[in-house]
């Protein structure tokens, strides 16, 4: 993945910190299962999967 501003900036954002963590630990919640290894940057490793990582306001 090319380095770019944008995403590199809205990384940092505090939402999508949040956001990423929720997502993980729902995933393990529901299915026991992690959805990726323990990384200091969950963020990119999830931009960085081979599939699509969906969330919505339940």
């Amino acid at each position: 993945m090319q380095n770019n501003p944008f995403l590199t900036a809205y990384r940092q954002a505090d939402f999508l910190q949040r956001q990423t963590q929720l997502l993980l630990q729902s995933y393990q919640h529901w299915t026991g299962q992690r959805l990726i290894s323990d990384t200091d940057d969950a963020v990119q490793t999830l931009m960085q999967l081979p599939f699509a990582v969906a969330s919505h306001q339940a």
